[in-house]
């Protein structure tokens, strides 16, 4: 965009250069115009008429009648050449019939008269000689188009220095037209879509209308035309505007517009495919008109409503200041401002000036940079809008994936409760039928095997509540060394499987902790029951409580808990934690595998941490809790 905007100035620099190329002697002293509405005078009536003067460009407005000009030359002085070139703008008038009194016959100039035109650099010229007294000048104008009408008389080289700035600006103005329609063909083909579509079209036509403004048809196609100059160059006018109509209800193809919207298109389409049948059928400066008056009031209609309505999904919004509505009312309010400065003029509302007669050319190459400008923040958004849209994709996949992980774990998680139910419930039965067992012995087997059910479901439901437990850890001042000692106690109510060393001070006796009731316990009573479940026969599990500082020196209390490893095996230090993780060793015993995991999310949620801390015959888990001072 920046390549683009150091374009425009150095377009603004050299057009800048072509209004200041002023300097050079202009023959004609006064000018007068009148209008022959009738189109039916001679030259002799035209010379008994009053001429009403004017200075710079007159600007008549349509109409079917002719305009005279009554041109005064100033009286040659010593030094002065023999010979100056009326020089007239712009190029694309119908006919221009020059009576001068030194001149035998008139000269006949303009569309309808290919073969007697003289052009260069895009004007009609027409050589005068001079003379030592003053004399007037006629020259009748027809046109289809509208009566603006800029005529000077020049030394042959001052011509030569205003068509050189003229050729230049004219030369860099046609490159970038052309430059800015390749570029939209380049773009349709990459990513085709009818914006697009409508940009492409409209500049091609713009680049015909450009040609034909600066009046080098004749010069690129000579004589090989099928269409008189005039009809060729009006109908591409219309086609242009009709190409611009749609580019603007292409603009609105994301708005929530109202309902009449799509009738004022039909009617829009409709006057202007009249207005080129008008001329294809020669009805003359009607079609012309209509289409000046359209372009004069449709930039406004479409202002109004880009400021009224809103894009229906609004997308991602823009970082800063710019984004696609505010460059869609920029692009409109542009279109007003410029069409009004040619627009009125051509209709005869206000007086034109030079650069007013340039206008419709720095209208369409405004127009295109604000749509490239446009068209570039449409991209940018759009492609935001596609990253944005794969993020939510991607999230939607990754929460789908989650719920698929979660039923399956779940599935998992009855299917395992499931399998381990079913030893307890089993020895629950052969308790309850076997006669030879004593009634002390069928309690401790049914009181056995409900503990392990009870356990199993504790689990269990932690579990499936969620990433451990549910909710925030309720914490309150307990003695971790009292829960330990009771815990140790209940498990090992019929043998001495569990050798308990406490290395406390005085002072902390108790092993006061900062916890959760439930959790501490669930969390402890876990860590005694594998040890006691996987520990090697006739070994037993032994259980550490000191004093120890943890993470940044904070005080706390160490429990540790080791088993010589049994049967089952030394576990996968990488997968201990991980949920429904069990070693092979572990297959045969009762378990779902989820107890280390609640085990370490449980103490994390207090505050601490568990580590697995194996010796060379040991296996070893650390607790560590912070102290409640």
């Amino acid at each position: 965009m920046k390549r683009w905007l150091q374009i425009w100035f150095l377009l603004s620099f050299v057009l800048a250069s072509s209004a200041h190329a002023g300097h050079e002697v202009d023959w004609i002293v006064e000018r007068g115009v009148w209008l022959d509405e009738a189109a039916t005078a001679d030259y002799t009536q035209a010379q008994m008429a009053q001429y009403t003067p004017y200075t710079g460009v007159y600007a008549g407005g349509y109409g079917s009648g002719a305009s005279w000009f009554k041109l005064r030359l100033r009286a040659a002085q010593p030094g002065d050449p023999e010979q100056i070139f009326l020089r007239m703008r712009p190029p694309y008038h119908d006919h221009i019939e020059v009576f001068d009194p030194l001149l035998p016959t008139s000269q006949l100039l303009g569309d309808w008269y290919p073969r007697a035109r003289v052009t260069h650099s895009g004007n009609s010229y027409l050589p005068l000689p001079t003379d030592s007294v003053e004399r007037d000048l006629y020259v009748r104008v027809l046109s289809t188009g509208s009566h603006m009408f800029l005529v000077g008389a020049y030394a042959a080289v001052d011509v030569s220095v205003l068509d050189r700035v003229q050729e230049r600006w004219a030369g860099l103005l046609l490159a970038i037209v052309l430059l800015i329609m390749l570029w939209s063909i380049y773009r349709l083909i990459v990513e085709y879509e009818r914006l697009m579509m409508a940009f492409v079209m409209k500049q091609i036509l713009f680049l015909l209308f450009t040609l034909g403004f600066m009046g080098f048809f004749p010069l690129l196609f000579g004589e090989m035309v099928f269409w008189p100059y005039d009809k060729a160059f009006s109908v591409i006018v219309v086609l242009l505007v009709m190409a611009s109509f749609w580019l603007s209800v292409e603009l609105f193809a994301g708005y929530a517009m109202p309902r009449w919207f799509v009738g004022f298109q039909i009617a829009s389409y409709s006057v202007l495919g009249f207005a080129v049948a008008g001329i294809l059928f020669g009805v003359g400066h009607v079609p012309l008109e209509t289409n000046m008056y359209f372009i004069l009031i449709s930039p406004f209609i479409f202002w109004s409503l880009a400021m009224l309505y809103r894009p229906a999904s609004k997308g991602i919004p823009m970082q800063g200041f710019i984004s696609p509505h505010r460059m869609t009312v920029a692009y409109f309010a542009a279109q007003s401002l410029l069409s009004s400065f040619f627009g009125l003029p051509r209709l005869g509302f206000i007086q034109a000036n030079e650069l007013v007669l340039n206008i419709p050319v720095l209208y369409g190459l405004l127009s295109s940079f604000l749509m490239m400008t446009l068209l570039h923040i449409r991209q940018r958004q759009q492609r935001q809008a596609q990253v944005l849209e794969s993020e939510r994709r991607s999230l939607a996949e990754q929460e789908l994936s989650l719920q698929r992980l979660a039923r399956e774990e779940q599935g998992r998680l009855f299917d395992l409760l499931a399998h381990e139910l079913r030893n307890p419930l089993a020895t629950i039965q052969i308790a309850a039928s076997l006669d030879s067992l004593s009634p002390e012995q069928r309690r401790q087997d049914i009181s056995e095997s409900v503990e392990k059910m009870k356990g199993l479901l504790e689990r269990c439901m932690y579990v499936g509540q969620g990433q451990g437990c549910e909710g925030e850890a309720k914490t309150e001042r307990l003695a971790l060394r009292e829960t330990l000692e009771a815990l140790v106690t209940q498990l090992d109510i019929r043998s001495d499987a569990i050798e308990m060393n406490v290395r406390l001070r005085i002072e902390d006796a108790f092993a006061y902790v900062w916890a959760d009731r439930q959790f501490l316990e669930t969390a402890i009573s876990n860590l005694l029951q594998n040890a006691l479940r996987y520990r090697a026969a006739d070994t037993k599990v032994q259980v550490q409580l000191a004093d120890s500082p943890g993470p940044g020196g904070y005080a706390g209390h160490l429990l540790t808990i080791s088993n010589i490893p049994g049967d089952a095996g030394w576990p996968d230090a990488q997968m201990l934690f991980e949920k429904f993780y069990r070693s092979r060793g572990a297959q045969n015993q009762s378990g779902t595998g989820v107890g280390l995991h609640l085990v370490k999310k449980l103490i994390q949620d207090m505050g601490g941490y568990v580590i697995y801390a194996p010796t060379d015959s040991r296996v070893r888990f650390e607790v560590w809790l912070p102290k409640a001072d």
